[in-house]
């Protein structure tokens, strides 16, 4: 049977939860690509590893988190669970993302989260095979993602950095990429194709 521990994930007070799980902040860029140019990429490469994710989304039945840029998750990877919290930085930059991470690992997938009394309920699932690989002093990890959802297969390059340096235009040159201002993250497309509207 079922304990109500494995159905409900309670975080009785959000600021507890911040201040009790691993935070980090996060710049990126965030580029769609083809078939044809997630390949290429794939072969230059000699990736630091390879991983899959299923990331469980979670919002309530009006969306409000999502509409307020926020994104709920639970991600598995081999077979552990993290609890991710990822909402706007207070810096704001139209090229690329800068999000706070919060996460937290937790034993199982609850059917349901309460945030400060405010429940949570699963959306939609994606799973991401991710290729990854650390370069520039460590200073830029490149994460190239093949995501599945709702019958759509699609592909991405996250450019993740701690400084924004000359290195980012090689790589984006090296494959002849541009950035992409326009570019919605994952949960934002995962939620336009299971029709609902976030934001």
């Amino acid at each position: 049977m079922m304990n109500k521990s494995d159905f409900i994930y309670e975080i009785e007070k959000h600021e507890r939860f911040m201040k009790d799980s691993v935070t980090n902040i996060e710049k990126e860029y965030k580029i769609l690509l083809s078939k044809d140019q997630y390949d290429l990429i794939d072969k230059y490469y000699n990736w630091d590893n390879i991983i899959t994710q299923v990331n469980y989304y979670y919002d309530k039945h009006d969306l409000s988190f999502a509409k307020n840029n926020t994104t709920i998750r639970i991600r598995m990877m081999d077979n552990k669970y993290k609890l991710q919290i990822k909402s706007p930085n207070s810096v704001i930059n139209e090229k690329f993302f800068v999000m706070t991470e919060q996460e937290k690992e937790i034993k199982t997938k609850p059917e349901i989260l309460q945030i400060d009394g405010q429940e949570l309920y699963h959306v939609g699932t994606l799973t991401t095979l991710r290729k990854t690989k650390t370069i520039d002093q460590k200073n830029i990890q490149i994460c190239l993602d093949k995501s599945d959802y709702c019958n759509i297969v699609e592909y991405e390059l996250e450019i993740e950095f701690a400084e924004n340096t000359d290195k980012i235009n090689e790589i984006l040159n090296a494959f002849n990429l541009q950035i992409q201002k326009t570019n919605r993250g994952k949960r934002e497309r995962l939620f336009k194709a299971l029709g609902l509207k976030n934001d």
